[in-house]
């Protein structure tokens, strides 16, 4: 399905959906800093897991760990492509979008959502 841009509702609404992507880099930022208190506060442990053989939990800290740092690089890259196509949209150089957009714009946010509970479960 593909849809005019005609008026400038729409406008505005496409510039609210493109700072919305763009707050999402700076929850991408800090989920980022946060990744590194962690390993950083892993790494002061790791001894003393070590020590108690926590091998467990030594594996699953950096199992998890791991897993958020890929899910947020791959989300980020993704966002950076969505930001890209709303400016198109935005800036009027193209004048048709397919409602796919909305669609990509929402499973983004909810996979931000989801490698945020990750980062705060670990």
């Amino acid at each position: 399905m593909t849809t005019a841009i005609e008026d400038n509702q729409l406008n505005t609404e496409l510039q609210e959906l493109y700072l919305l992507s763009k707050h999402w880099i700076s929850d991408l930022e800090f989920i980022e800093r946060e990744l590194d208190f962690l390993k950083n506060l892993f790494g002061r442990t790791f001894s003393q897991l070590v020590e108690k053989d926590e091998f467990k939990n030594i594996t699953n800290i950096l199992i998890n760990a791991a897993q958020i740092d890929k899910s947020q690089a791959e989300l980020r890259n993704e966002i950076f492509g969505h930001l890209h196509k709303l400016e198109h949209f935005i800036d009027g150089s193209d004048q048709n979008f397919k409602i796919n957009l909305i669609e990509k714009h929402i499973e983004l946010e909810q996979r931000l959502d989801k490698v945020l509970l990750d980062l705060k479960s670990a």
